[in-house]
């Protein structure tokens, strides 16, 4: 019956000699990254919660130092078999020169008794470059009517076609789920940078056509 009914709307909008099309379309543009990101957590097991509470200040005291990363809550809990405490610690950090980025993972690992667990290095880009992409995205998405308003028009003879809406979505790109080193693999603290590919921004565009018989 529903299927019926929206037929029998169709038709008198067409017979009426106005008809209002919907159509998606999704847009993208690919840039060139200039920055990374990337995650490191810690994870101290000791007998004295305070000890733990004490590598984790000095943990984020060297991080505070550097302006690259941010973060420093932390968790601690009882072990639920031995007579211990495990704190555990994360920070996310982004940076252009990898450089520093090495350099203060080395500083973090020489804390004793601490595990350093290193994410895996994104390519991303900054601020300034994404909003960028959003106006190209946007100049992208404002060009899109006149041409289909134009192929509307010659698919449906008689009918003159205009823009009635334009509803912008959000601005998305794939990242890839972080995979995590131990800091016995990286002990000399070197970083490997990815091969640099473009990033893949998209943004979806609702849009309305209303056409009338001319």
């Amino acid at each position: 019956m529903r299927f019926v009914f929206l037929c029998v709307i169709a038709l008198s909008e067409l017979f009426s000699g106005t008809i209002e099309i919907n159509k998606n379309k999704e847009f993208e543009v690919s840039i060139k990254p200039d920055m990374y990101k990337s995650t490191f957590s810690l994870n101290i097991r000791d007998n004295e919660q305070s000890n733990i509470e004490d590598k984790f200040a000095e943990a984020i005291d060297i991080v505070s130092k550097n302006e690259i990363c941010k973060g420093g809550k932390y968790n601690i809990y009882p072990h639920h078999k031995k007579d211990q405490y495990n704190g555990y610690i994360n920070f996310k950090c982004q940076f252009e020169d990898k450089t520093i980025y090495e350099e203060l993972l080395s500083k973090i690992k020489n804390i004793d008794n601490i595990k350093l667990s290193q994410g895996q290095i994104d390519q991303i880009n900054a601020k300034d470059q994404i909003e960028l992409t959003n106006e190209k995205l946007e100049a992208k998405a404002l060009v899109f009517p006149s041409t289909y308003e134009k192929f509307l028009e010659d698919n449906m003879l008689g009918f003159k076609c205009k823009t009635k809406r334009i509803s912008f979505g959000g601005s998305n790109h794939m990242e890839p789920m972080p995979m995590y080193m131990e800091s016995a693999r990286v002990a000399n603290t070197k970083v490997t940078l990815p091969v640099q590919n473009n990033v893949t921004y998209k943004k979806r565009v609702a849009y309305t056509f209303l056409c009338s018989k001319e």
